[in-house]
């Protein structure tokens, strides 16, 4: 399948597999803000403590994926 859409790329074949590896980068930055999630919350449900510094690296990741996954995405296209 992809050596028909490469036949179509012609000279344009580097920026298409750049175009491809930004767009699955972030795909990435897109998936991970829910493992940040996921590490917020399980500690809440297994009754442990956390720090306002824990939280607030997380938080910031999570900004920061959204951040990356609004560039390499955009740049994909």
């Amino acid at each position: 399948m992809f050596q028909k859409v490469l036949e179509y790329a012609g000279d344009y074949r580097k920026t298409t597999y750049a175009a491809i590896a930004a767009m699955l980068f972030g795909m990435v930055m897109n998936v991970l803000p829910f493992w940040f999630i996921y590490q917020i919350i399980r500690p809440l449900l297994m009754g442990e403590d956390m720090t306002a510094e824990y939280v607030a690296w997380r938080i910031a990741a999570i900004a920061a994926c959204a951040l990356l996954y609004a560039v390499f995405y955009i740049r994909g296209r």
